[in-house]
């Protein structure tokens, strides 16, 4: 392990022993009081987790790609303390270049299984970039196996909206204040892919960049408007969670607010076509998604 993820975990200790000792008057990262994307927390309380207990009724968090590597080569990742959460210490995966001092940061947020093996993969994945890349955890720690427990584990997390805003906000400030990078994008697949949009709308200019696959996205300009950033948006056509009414929707919606939408729609494809561990998993889709991914990052964050 190399001297910064040395420090960071050290770092993360000294956290975790900081937040458990913290007097119950304190309080997390402030999020808003009013959050403003309470009409998108609701809709994934109720519409949004049947739409995805539907589209995940015969799936599992399995890797489809067995040749996949474990750990990527030329990347260290740890596990760290980054969020004060409501029963405690939050634990994130931060995955850094080994031998590169990134400038960049992006928080990524996990599908509706939670923070397992193929986000964590990812995370690695794209640290391979050049990026510092934490994975925040929505869940308290836990992660789902099958759909009925992502299903509850989603439906739980989602009653509370400026929990998870104040959780990912906990995580741009953690990259920026431990690893000093000067810009941070937002990026998550599925229930990840509408909390990385919440945590763009929310953090305004802290915010340079957010990238949503296939998540839950407002329709009304007044939602869409806080959002400062750049928008990458990657959707599939045939995602029956994720229709294309509501696709166009928050297209419209970013227009009518004047703000930047990258939008790209898949053909032929199902929710979930980007994640290598699910039945609708389509690699050549998922290739050309990440390198639009990596491209609209290079453009957006300073490298």
């Amino acid at each position: 392990m190399n001297r910064r993820l040395m420090v960071l975990l050290i770092t993360s200790f000294a956290l975790a022993s900081t937040l458990a000792c913290s007097s119950s008057s304190s309080t997390p990262d402030e999020a808003p009081s009013e959050s403003q994307t309470s009409e998108a927390s609701d809709a994934e309380s109720t519409e949004y987790s049947e739409a995805m207990a539907h589209e995940h009724h015969d799936d599992a968090p399995t890797p489809s790609d067995p040749n996949r590597p474990q750990h990527v080569e030329g990347v260290e990742a740890i596990n760290v303390a980054y969020h004060q959460g409501l029963n405690g210490a939050v634990e994130g995966y931060l995955a850094t270049p080994e031998d590169l001092e990134p400038i960049s940061g992006v928080v990524i947020v996990h599908e509706w299984w939670g923070l397992n093996d193929n986000i964590r993969a990812m995370a690695e994945q794209l640290a391979a970039e050049g990026y510092a890349v934490l994975a925040v955890d929505l869940y308290d720690g836990s992660s789902a196996q099958t759909p009925d427990e992502a299903k509850a584990l989603m439906e739980s997390a989602s009653a509370n909206s400026d929990a998870l805003v104040a959780n990912m906000t906990s995580a741009v400030n953690f990259l920026r204040d431990e690893l000093n990078v000067t810009s941070i994008a937002t990026l998550g697949w599925c229930f990840g892919g509408g909390q990385a949009f919440n945590a763009a709308a929310a953090l305004g200019d802290q915010v340079d960049a957010a990238v949503v696959y296939y998540g839950w996205v407002p329709t009304e300009a007044s939602m869409v408007a806080p959002v400062e950033a750049p928008v990458l948006g990657i959707f599939a056509e045939e995602d029956g969670g994720i229709p294309m009414e509501l696709v166009r929707g928050f297209e419209s919606a970013m227009d009518e607010a004047d703000r930047e939408l990258e939008l790209h729609i898949f053909p032929g494809v199902d929710h979930a076509f980007a994640n290598p561990s699910g039945n609708n998993y389509d690699a050549e889709s998922a290739q050309k998604a990440w390198e639009l991914t990596m491209a609209f990052l290079d453009e957006h964050l300073a490298n």
